[in-house]
């Protein structure tokens, strides 16, 4: 940092605030009269205020074994993820892995929080790391800052209030969009496929048949299966569920597996096969997409089945929106739940009904389909875009506040270094009266 705004001062954290560093406190079951104190621990953080929002309550007598910190105590994370932070609004303590700093009259609180979201890189920079990055209260009691004014202080909290306000709700509405792009695409299937709601659940305009009756499903590979000896063995690519997503297929971590030369070619995918799940969480029943040809030679294991159809005109895409939309009503009802798993065997499947136009009717539809999905999805990325910009825009606002471009400077305000004159002088006056009464020296405010 090259200049300093005029008024404001260039220091260290550790020179101007009380740092400590948390202590888990010792567990009691002393008989106690006093209130639970809150105990925070890194996960607590990531909130501008904890009021209530420890995990954890610790006794007062238990507390007294750590430190009890005052209200507007700003926590700072110390180890992993480093600069983390929170103000508390009650008396608490934190654990080791906090670093707090504790009320001073040279800052606004709000204005030392704001700061702090300003130094996780310089965290990160000066930290040690072994298996996990640490940065102790030594060295986290260099981290520079620039202390203004203190009325310059409020008119900068005041104007980052404002401006973080505006952008909350700017966030909130764009957090949003996903559920809202989700509803809507839900709402273009529903009247593409012919489908209506009567009150209760959706019904069909178009005609139906079962699945079984427009298409050949297979069950895939068995993993571990036993082999005759000598038997001639192939490796091959297959899908797994984790492979088979709603609406797309991930083929970034593809495994690979022993087969005969039969099994290999009775299982291969062929472009425009529609794999659906057979396992997993009872929700994502029959999720899926259809292949494209990603991986060559690919089959699929038995927890994934393979849809093909009859009529090679019809689009299979079709289907699949269809499946992974308005099918999971019949895989939710038609799937067995086991301790851990969900799972729907092959019949089950195989009477799914789906809407049936003809083949004209369906390509005509799914182009109408794609088109409008891709606007929907065009004015998701601009949203998710716009999201982001919001973040950095929170961070521009932090940095112009702390290079002292934020608000306008007023000659007339207190400089800070008279302010920090005046708190040392406080100081020094306490330390001797401490020493005359013969007491230990004060630790500083």
């Amino acid at each position: 940092m090259t200049e300093v705004p005029s008024g404001w001062v260039l220091t260290e954290i550790g020179k101007v605030a009380r740092i400590e560093t948390g202590r888990t406190p010792s567990r009691q079951d002393a008989k106690f009269s006093g209130y639970m104190i809150p105990f925070f621990k890194p996960g607590d953080l990531d909130k501008e205020v904890c009021i209530s929002s420890a995990e954890e309550y610790v006794s007062e007598i238990e507390a007294q074994t750590g430190r009890i910190l005052p209200p507007n105590t700003l926590l700072i994370s110390c180890i992993g993820n480093l600069g983390k932070v929170a103000l508390t609004s009650v008396d608490s303590i934190c654990n080791q892995q906090i670093n707090a700093i504790l009320p001073t009259p040279i800052f606004e609180t709000k204005f030392l929080f704001y700061w702090s979201l300003t130094i996780k890189d310089w965290m990160e920079a000066n930290s040690s790391a072994t298996t996990i990055r640490i940065i102790n209260k030594g060295r986290f009691s260099v981290a520079p800052i620039l202390v203004p004014p203190l009325v310059e202080q409020s008119r900068i909290v005041a104007k980052i209030n404002s401006l973080s306000a505006k952008s909350k709700r700017a966030r909130d509405h764009l957090d949003h969009v996903p559920k809202l792009i989700s509803q809507y695409k839900r709402a273009v299937l529903a009247k593409f496929f012919g489908m209506q709601w009567n009150g209760e659940k959706f019904v069909h305009t178009f005609p139906v048949r079962e699945l079984s009756s427009i298409a050949d499903i297979q069950s895939g590979i068995a993993l571990g299966k036993k082999r005759s000896i000598g038997q001639k063995l192939v490796s091959r690519p297959y899908l797994r569920v984790a492979n088979v997503q709603r609406g797309w297929i991930a083929v970034d971590d593809i495994k690979y597996t022993d087969v005969t030369l039969e099994e290999a070619h009775r299982l291969m995918l062929l472009p425009g096969d529609i794999l659906m799940n057979e396992g997993g969480d009872r929700d994502k029943l029959g999720r899926g997409w259809v292949w494209s040809g990603e991986v060559s030679n690919c089959i699929h294991q038995n927890h994934v089945f393979r849809v093909r159809l009859n009529e090679k005109k019809f689009p299979s895409r079709f289907i699949s929106y269809f499946a992974n939309e308005f099918g999971r009503f019949h895989f939710f009802a038609e799937g067995k739940q086991t301790t851990n798993l969900a799972s729907i065997s092959k019949s089950n499947l195989s009477t799914l009904l789906v809407p049936l136009p003809t083949v004209e009717e369906a390509v005509c539809i799914m182009a109408r389909i794609e088109t409008t999905f891709s606007m929907i999805d065009r004015l998701a990325a601009e949203a998710a875009s716009a999201r982001k910009l919001i973040d950095h825009l929170d961070q521009a606002v932090l940095s112009k506040a702390f290079r002292g471009e934020l608000v306008p400077q007023d000659p007339n305000d207190e400089p800070a270094s008279v302010l920090l004159e005046r708190i040392e002088i406080g100081r020094a006056g306490t330390t001797s009266q401490s020493r005359r009464r013969g007491r230990p020296k004060a630790v500083p405010a």
